[in-house]
Order: C-alpha cells, then structure tokens, then sequence
C-alpha cells in the first residue's frame, strides 16, 4: 500500500480500502480481511493528509462588481473601452452574482426572462430562469424539476445593470434558450458558439475583465466562477442575515421540507427582498462588506452626504415593493 499508493492520488489509499470494505460487508468477498488491519489504515490515512488544503475562492469586491457594472451598462470603465462580447460576458457574470448561481447552474438558465413593471420611479422587477440539470438535483424527483433563480435587475448603481444586459444581448450576444448555455465560447471568425464554455475558461474571462478595468492583479487572480456565487452570500452573512435566509437564497435545501422551499417560486420572494435592502445599502454606502467587522456598518456622520445626494439625484429605492 504504501509503495503503490505514493505513485497515486492522496485519495486513492482510502478510497481503495472502501472498496475492499463494501466487497467484504455487501457483497461478501472473502480473502479481504488481511487488507483491512489497521496497520494498512493507518498508512491510507497517511496518505489521506499528504492532500493539499481545501482553498475556497474569496468573494468579489465591491468595486469589482461596479466596474463590471459599468461595462455592462456603459461599455467602458474610466478611459478603457470593452467590445460587446465582454460587455455581453460581464452580464453573465453579474447574473451569476446576483442570483447566487454556480458556474454550471449559470450555463443552465438560457431560457432566462424579465419579470419587470414600470413606475413612476422607473422601472422594477427581477430576471428570473428555469434552472435545469442544477447540482443540486441529486435525486430523480429533483432531476424532475426545474430550480427557479431569481436575480433583482438593481446592483450597486443606480441603473439597471440587468435591463441593459438584456438588451445588449438581443443585439450582439448569443441565441438563449432551454437548453441553450448562457455563455458560449465566442471566435472572432465565426461568432458565438453552441458549447458552453469550461468554468475554467469562465473564470480566465471574469479576471480579465477586472484585469483590463486596471484593479490589483495580486487580487483578481485569487478569484474564480465560485467567487461569483459566493459574493452576495458573503456580504448577507457579514450583514447579519439568519442562516435559513441565506441557504434559501444559495437554494440549499433544509430538512424534509427543503425541496417546497427551494423548488417553489414564491418561497424565495422574501428573502431576495431581504438581499435587495443589503444591496442598497451596500450602493449608499450605509454597509461596507469589504472593511474590517469593525467597520461593516458605517458611521452616519460618514452616510448623511451620501443619503442627500442620493434624494437629490431622486434614485429609486428599489429594495421597496
């Protein structure tokens, strides 16, 4: 064991021993027993802990999902200019922020669509898609079924960063649709493609976003597709937001009643509208995720200027019904 399993994954000593455990237990091999003393377990557990550490992606920055804002909504960030293929994939990328999607339950929401009236403020709603295929469907009633992501259509800036990547997208970005992935690969000879793209080739995309956008390269290389899901998740738990509430909104299920909760329309409506007060307050500045615990919540000698500014400018408050 100790020999063969060095060549080997840090993984495999084990995995090989419950093998030889279900053969024993379940199917009822025998000439296994010698395999199994606790002298070989002791050398699979060895090489069990040779595994590089578990890192998890951070989440974005508050100024990251701005710019990707920006280029969405204005095609440029300062003095840089983004064709409308990246204009098209930071859409994609806010998507998956905003409605707290993994990379591969992204690439499943082609048949996404608006569910957004007018006001006298402007407009307000939400996009909404019918995830198939989720990860989440482990069992064959969830492989069944579709999972409905919802995402507000306001971020950090006052203009709707989803309304704008709705409509760049029927005018430059790829044919959506059920079945269809929500980013393709793109060749500048023969345009998008019907494939989806790896999330490894995602996460190359988003950095080189934030990379053309001028930010600290020792920062955006940290990030990944996971970040995208994560980031809001992270700013909730920072604010304070129960952990049912969150799991909801990362449609993780629950005890027995998990699958009603996480597969029913409505039951999420609550909590995107607890999400959409944090990010209001996260855009006046009221709530700064990226500070230390101790400045998550900023002073209101520091907030007054910018509450004012925002009434003058009569931004809509969009966190409100």
């Amino acid at each position: 064991m100790s020999t063969y399993g060095v060549k080997a994954a840090a993984t495999f000593p084990k995995s090989f021993l419950s093998s030889l455990v279900f053969m024993k237990h379940t199917l009822g091999a025998d000439g296994v027993e010698s395999s199994l003393s606790t002298r070989v377990g002791g050398v699979s557990k060895a090489h069990f802990l040779t595994k590089a550490k578990h890192q998890q992606k951070p989440p974005l920055q508050v100024a990251h999902v701005k710019a990707l804002e920006e280029v969405v909504i204005n095609g440029r960030y300062e003095d840089r200019k983004f064709d409308d293929q990246d204009r098209y994939a930071a859409g994609v990328f806010l998507w998956m922020v905003y409605a707290r999607a993994r990379f591969s339950d992204g690439q499943n929401s082609g048949g996404i669509f608006r569910d957004v009236h007018q006001t006298r403020d402007g407009p307000k709603g939400y996009l909404e898609a019918l995830v198939e295929r989720s990860k989440t469907s482990f069992s064959l009633e969830r492989k069944v079924r579709w999972l409905p992501m919802i995402a507000p259509i306001y971020g950090l800036l006052s203009e709707s960063w989803a309304i704008a990547w709705l409509d760049r997208a029927e005018l430059s970005g790829p044919k959506l649709g059920i079945g269809r992935p929500l980013l393709p690969g793109y060749a500048q000879d023969y345009g998008w493609g019907e494939v989806p793209i790896s999330a490894e080739a995602g996460g190359k995309w988003l950095r080189s976003l934030l990379y053309k956008c001028g930010f600290d390269p020792a920062v955006v290389k940290q990030y990944g597709t996971h970040s995208l899901k994560s980031t809001t998740l992270s700013w909730c738990a920072k604010y304070g937001m129960t952990r049912i509430t969150r799991a909801t909104l990362g449609y993780h299920s629950k005890g027995r009643n998990g699958t009603e909760m996480i597969y029913g329309r409505d039951n999420i409506a609550a909590p995107v509208r607890e999400l959409e007060d944090i990010l209001q307050r996260v855009m006046t500045g009221r709530f700064r995720p990226d500070a230390s615990r101790s400045g998550y919540l900023a002073p209101e000698d520091e907030i007054s200027d910018s509450s004012e500014s925002s009434g003058d400018e009569e931004a809509p408050e969009h966190s409100e019904e």
